[in-house]
């Protein structure tokens, strides 16, 4: 014991309420540290501090303790608040039995967390204040446990300008509840105690049930004001202690303040019939807006379904469009193929029939000169060029031609015309194709003047007037 092994300081972060004010004191073989919220003491395996049940439960919570102190005798004496006071303890070791004694009186003189107090025997007990040694004897203590009352002295309205509501001695409570207008809602309660012992430390605490449903703080104060009370009931509810700490019974008064016509009973009772009706419109209004909404939303998807439809058909007839238009194209270039081949057949028939013609125009010219052998010999061939002219085997072929680039003209033709005969046939095929008389004449082994008399025959036999275009007439066949 010679020397600190080592210092720790303890404060906020340790569970005490504070790092300052704090009395360290020796109670029962216990370290106790009193604080400005209560009684603390040391957990030693956590290192912690924490509240000390045993005062907790005498006090009670958020008490500013001053010091707690035991003397020689082992009785603990205290200082919380505006209260001293010593706590006897009837058998040691137990410390729920155990008398309170309230000193009060004395608070005033003694130092707040300097107290001291020494027991030199049972009878003469030294407490020290700022103006010298007070001695206690407990043998000459005084009968302090007597009952006494407070009374309700008088009610005020401060609404009305500070009128009176009641006045009298009220102990306990009233028999009757007092009713106000809604207006009168501010209320100032007076009270006191017929007690004149230690006048000076009389405190009170009180409460209005209703509206502060919680005990005050102790006070000297002896009058109470509420305002701007709703409405409703209202207790209020104030008690009194004396300098040794007794407290008298409880004294009450109850008030209701009406509701005003609005908040009646039959006023709510058109709110909740109002209201029913709201939430039924608003029901109903918002069932009306979702199925406008839900039929709004058919419309757009019925429309986006018509359009999507329309799309999908323009889509169709595009692609349709585009198929006619590749087959149109296909068979344009099977019609320019087959016209290309037609027109080849046609050419080597023109060519064809101009060198029979030339070749017999050329016998004809050499048969005057030549003996009667060559000559006999030589109309036997002139004969056969004829015959060859008029049945040319590439008739068959370009016919096959001719109805598949014109879609069966002769075919057709031969159906809607029976009487017309294989050359008429033939001088039609020409006037299709627009081949002018001249081109027709070596083709038909004939002359122009016979073509044209061909053509004269044919319109009688297609029953045409002189006005009636024969080549016209024959393209819209």
């Amino acid at each position: 014991m010679t020397r600190f092994k080592n210092v720790e300081l303890f404060g906020l972060g340790h569970g005490l309420p504070d790092s300052l004010l704090i009395n360290v004191s020796k109670v029962r073989n216990e370290l106790i540290f009193s604080t400005t919220s209560g009684v603390y003491k040391y957990d030693e395996p956590n290192n912690h501090f924490v509240l000390h049940q045993d005062f907790l439960e005498i006090f009670g919570a958020d008490r500013n303790f001053h010091r707690i102190l035991q003397d020689e005798l082992g009785n603990i004496w205290f200082s919380v608040d505006n209260e001293f006071g010593v706590i006897v303890v009837e058998e040691q070791g137990v410390f729920n039995k155990f008398q309170i004694y309230y000193f009060n009186q004395i608070q005033d003189d003694l130092v707040d967390g300097f107290e001291h107090v020494y027991a030199y025997d049972k009878e003469n007990i030294i407490i020290g204040t700022e103006k010298g040694f007070l001695h206690y004897a407990p043998s000459n203590n005084k009968k302090t446990d007597f009952p006494f009352n407070i009374l309700i002295r008088k009610v005020t309205s401060i609404t009305q300008g500070d009128s009176i509501v009641y006045w009298g001695n009220t102990a306990g409570q009233l028999d009757k509840a007092y009713s106000f207008n809604y207006k009168m809602n501010d209320f100032r309660f007076s009270f006191s105690v017929p007690y004149y012992e230690k006048i000076g430390y009389l405190t009170y605490r009180f409460k209005l049930e209703g509206f502060d449903d919680n005990w005050t703080a102790w006070s000297p104060k002896t009058e109470k004001e509420y305002t701007n009370l709703g409405s409703g009931d209202y207790e209020f509810k104030v008690q009194a202690k004396n300098a040794y700490g007794k407290t008298s019974k409880e004294a009450s008064f109850n008030i209701t303040i009406q509701p005003p016509w609005y908040w009646s009973w039959y006023a709510k009772a058109l709110y909740f019939i109002l209201g029913i009706l709201a939430l039924f419109s608003l029901t109903k209004f918002i069932s009306k807006r979702e199925r406008k909404k839900t039929e709004a939303f058919k419309r757009e998807q019925t429309e986006k379904l018509v359009k999507k439809e329309a799309e999908f058909k323009k889509e169709v007839e595009r692609s349709e469009s585009e198929i006619i238009k590749l087959r149109n194209e296909k068979l344009q270039g099977d019609i320019k193929n087959k016209t290309g081949q037609l027109a080849s057949a046609t050419m080597h028939l023109v060519q064809k029939s101009e060198i029979l013609i030339k070749i017999k125009n050329d016998l004809k010219g050499i048969e005057s000169e030549a003996s009667k052998d060559i000559k006999k010999r030589i109309q036997q061939i002139t004969r056969t060029i004829e015959s060859d002219i008029r049945l040319d085997e590439n008739w068959t072929q370009f016919e096959n031609y001719f109805d598949q680039v014109h879609e069966n003209f002769l075919k057709r033709l031969r159906l809607n015309y029976p009487e017309l005969t294989p050359k008429d046939q033939k001088l039609c095929a020409y006037l299709r194709m627009n081949l002018t008389t001249k081109e027709i004449a070596p083709l038909m082994n004939i002359s122009v003047r016979g073509v044209e008399i061909s053509r004269y025959r044919l319109r009688k036999k297609l029953g045409l007037d002189s006005e009636v275009n024969l080549v016209a007439f024959i393209l819209e066949i």
